[in-house]
C-alpha cells in the first residue's frame, strides 16, 4: 500500500511540473539576414521584406512571398481521369472524355489543373 501512495504522489508531481509553457507559434517573428552588402527580413509566415543595401539606403524590394504550386489531374464525379479530346485545347475545342468513352485513345493528354498560391499577395 505504501508503494502505491508513493507512486501516486510521484505521478502527481510529474504531472504538475512536467507541463510545457505555451508556445508563441501564432506570433509573427522575423530575422534579419545580412549577406555582404544586402540585408533581408525573413518572417516565419513565409514572407520576405525590406531587401536593401544598408550602406546607401537603397530599397530593392518592399514585400515578397513564397510561391507554392502543384499540378493535379482533373477527374469527373465518378473519380475517372479526364482527357483532352483535342491535342491543343482552347476555346471552342475544350471537350474532355474518359477512358470509357468511345472517342478515347491512348494518345490523348490528361487534363491537369495548376494550383498556385503565394504567401503574400499585396492585399494587406
Amino acid at each position: 500500500m505504501k508503494h502505491y501512495i508513493i507512486l501516486i504522489l510521484l505521478l502527481a508531481v510529474v504531472l504538475l511540473f512536467g507541463q510545457t509553457k505555451p508556445s508563441d507559434a501564432k506570433s509573427v517573428n522575423y530575422e534579419t539576414h545580412n549577406a555582404g552588402l544586402l540585408s533581408l527580413n525573413v518572417y516565419n509566415i513565409g514572407s520576405l521584406s525590406n531587401l536593401h543595401n544598408p550602406y546607401d539606403g537603397m530599397n530593392l524590394m518592399s514585400q515578397s512571398g513564397q510561391w507554392i504550386s502543384a499540378k493535379k489531374y482533373r477527374r469527373n464525379n465518378l473519380n475517372q481521369l479526364l482527357y483532352w479530346l483535342s491535342p491543343i485545347p482552347g476555346p471552342g475545342n475544350d471537350q474532355m472524355v474518359t477512358v470509357t468513352d468511345p472517342l478515347w485513345n491512348p494518345n490523348l493528354l490528361v487534363v491537369t489543373d495548376t494550383l498556385s498560391t503565394v504567401a503574400y499577395d499585396g492585399d494587406c
